[in-house]
């Protein structure tokens, strides 16, 4: 179980992150603390959803005319966000346990993880942690 001085710790190293996420288009914060930040280009628009009290991140990608997302990942008890600039470009990754169908916290999963890309361009990758 994620103690409170664990929830304070990842929501502080979340903030670390913040030269990445001003490239969002749009941020909004509600009374929950869960903060959703959209990335829109002229193909498709990404929503990243961080919601720091659980320490769950959900991912979305939308294409115009279409009004569910073409891809949706959720990540619960996200132990971990690295910003990356390197010569693949500015991404950020996740990693934590893949909601895949039903789901209980704390059940032994393998980890994974997305990376979102944000510069050159937009693109969202799956990734399995690997030896564990």
């Amino acid at each position: 179980m994620t103690s409170n001085a664990d929830i304070i710790a990842a929501g502080k190293q979340r903030l670390a992150y913040l030269d990445i996420l001003e490239l969002a288009s749009a941020v909004e914060e509600d009374e929950f603390r869960t903060i959703t930040y959209t990335f829109t280009t002229p193909v498709a628009t990404i929503q990243l959803i961080d919601t720091t009290l659980n320490g769950d991140v959900t991912v979305s990608v939308f294409v115009t005319g279409q009004d569910t997302p073409l891809l949706h990942f959720e990540l619960k008890d996200c132990k971990n966000i690295s910003a990356v600039d390197d010569k693949r470009g500015k991404y950020l990754e996740f990693l934590g346990q893949l909601a895949i169908g039903e789901y209980s916290r704390g059940s032994s999963r393998k980890e994974a993880g997305f990376r979102l890309y944000l510069e050159p361009f937009v693109r969202l990758e799956p990734y399995f942690k690997s030896g564990v």
